[in-house]
């Protein structure tokens, strides 16, 4: 497991290179309970919103103040209602791509291991608990980054 306060004090960029380079920055989590349960989010059906819809990782835009860590943890926050986060954190991907019609992004999706007593209603969209092995008859329904995110946990845990 990575040790996220020493990834984010050694290698992660300078908020400065951040504004200065990517027009968009987010940080996304895989929630997913001990007992391998992965918590998908279904995302709203609303124009302007990026995957209208679809079955996507929980988190968000990343304010300009705030690190990788802290915008996860603000994120989950507000979507979940998750008051902690603790050590049991590890990053996934480090993900920079370019769209035509969004420009540059740049973001950090986390594995986030949660007890199901940990989250609570859903504040944004809404949620449910898929189990690992059923992962594969929802995967056309999900964002490319979810599906990207659900396809590493799968192969990792030979589920």
């Amino acid at each position: 497991m990575v040790s996220l306060c020493s990834y984010i004090k050694e290698d992660l960029p300078e908020l400065s290179e951040w504004r200065s380079k990517f027009e968009h920055k987010y940080c996304l989590a895989l929630m997913v309970c001990r007992q391998g349960d992965i918590w998908l989010q279904k995302r709203d059906n609303k124009e302007g919103i990026f995957y209208p819809d679809k079955i996507s990782l929980f988190g968000g835009a990343r304010e300009i103040h705030e690190s990788p860590f802290e915008c996860l943890y603000r994120e989950l926050r507000e979507e979940v209602g998750l008051d902690q986060l603790g050590d049991n954190v590890e990053l996934i991907a480090h993900v920079q791509e370019t769209d035509i019609k969004n420009g540059e992004s740049e973001g950090y999706v986390f594995l986030v291991h949660i007890s199901s007593e940990s989250i609570s209603e859903a504040r944004e969209g809404t949620y449910s608990r898929v189990q690992a092995n059923e992962i594969t008859k929802i995967y056309h329904e999900l964002t490319p980054i979810a599906a990207y995110a659900c396809s590493w946990f799968l192969n990792k845990h030979n589920c």
